[in-house]
């Protein structure tokens, strides 16, 4: 009876905001909570009137819950939140995996810095994450990064939680999965993203060009976003003969490209934010058990090794990423750097690893 009294009771947290939950990031964070703690989850991505929706959900929930976790983007809701900041003093977590006035202004230049909107993105998520008790971060770099941009009080208790994925998924769909590439002896090599500038993608379309007479190498690329026109323009003017463009795809779908591939492809912009992340595809390539090649930056450089984990090139060299190409499909070591990116995820970057962080945060 007395172990019973001691043991302690989960807390209750209340995750909300406008969120996709199939989005990989979100599904594997979601599972690593709900093995912590209670969760009542709430989001609003299609409801027109989703502030006030926001607003009576989280007073119908207020006294039960410990906390409330804002999943990104958390921007949408941040008057709401200032609110209950005001009257209430339950903890706010709000997830910073991206900064839309970073992702807006500087990585994708849709407007100036000197604008009403840069001005507006600014203020509103400066006085986000400092109203929040618990800021979720993906990557050292990118913590260090919002600390300074938005210069957060010490105050906030800023956790980094890596990007990371259900292992136990791909080892699913490798068995429903038949895996031609190697009858068929052609090199699949795999891109999907939303063609947003951090990615590079015209890199991979100007490599596939350089390899245009390598008859056994084979790009996939998937997606569609900002710079669609751009790429395509850029594959018609080349006459690219060797990439297969396929719009956006269900996240299990993609999974399956993955693991039908021979080599996975990561970032290969030049900005300042693809210095900084660890992108969930080449997350997701690793545990797979694929070559992942992606463009070298600090965050993946503290974390992998070259020609061990992962392929390295020069981020924004389309000629080296070429080359890093055909030496992954050429060499006999390309099968145990697959294995040993996956042990690596395994170990650092799954769900079981991401719920020993996360049971004590809250």
């Amino acid at each position: 009876m007395l172990e019973k009294k001691k043991k302690q009771k989960r807390k209750h947290v209340l995750v909300i905001g406008s969120y996709d939950e199939s989005y990989p990031r979100n599904e594997v964070l979601l599972k690593a909570l709900e093995s912590c703690y209670k969760l009542k989850q709430y989001t609003f991505l299609k409801q027109k009137l989703s502030h006030i929706s926001f607003a009576k959900t989280l007073i119908r929930n207020f006294f039960w819950m410990d906390a409330v976790l804002v999943m990104w983007p958390a921007r949408t809701f941040w008057f709401v939140l200032v609110l209950l900041r005001i009257f209430y003093r339950k903890k706010i977590i709000v997830d910073a995996f991206n900064s839309d006035y970073e992702t807006t202004i500087i990585d994708r230049q849709l407007t100036g810095k000197s604008t009403i909107k840069a001005w507006y993105l600014f203020s509103v998520e400066t006085i986000l994450f400092r109203i929040a008790d618990i800021l979720f971060f993906d990557t050292v770099e990118h913590r260090d990064y919002m600390t300074t941009a938005f210069h957060l009080p010490e105050k906030v208790k800023k956790i980094v939680l890596p990007v990371s994925v259900d292992v136990g998924e791909f080892e699913i769909i490798t068995k429903q999965v038949d895996v031609e590439s190697s009858r068929e002896k052609i090199h699949r090599i795999v891109f999907a993203g939303y063609f947003i500038p951090v990615q590079g993608i015209e890199y991979i379309v100007q490599a596939a060009h350089i390899l245009r007479e390598r008859k056994d190498i084979q790009f996939t690329v998937i997606g569609a976003g900002q710079m669609s026109k751009e790429i395509y323009s850029l594959a018609e003017k080349l006459n690219i003969k060797n990439i297969v463009f396929i719009p956006r795809i269900s996240y299990k779908e993609l999974k399956k490209h993955y693991v039908k591939a021979d080599v996975i492809l990561g970032i290969f912009g030049i900005s300042d934010k693809a210095d900084r992340v660890i992108p969930n595809k080449v997350i997701e390539g690793m545990a797979s058990g694929k070559t992942v090649i992606t463009g070298e930056n600090t965050s993946m450089r503290q974390m992998f090794s070259d020609k061990e984990d992962i392929l390295f090139c020069k981020r924004g060299n389309a000629e080296d990423l070429a080359r890093v190409i055909e030496y992954a499909v050429g060499t006999a070591l390309c099968e145990e750097i697959g294995k040993d990116a996956r042990k690596k995820i395994e170990e650092q970057f799954s769900l079981v690893f991401l719920k020993q962080k996360i049971c004590a945060i809250i």
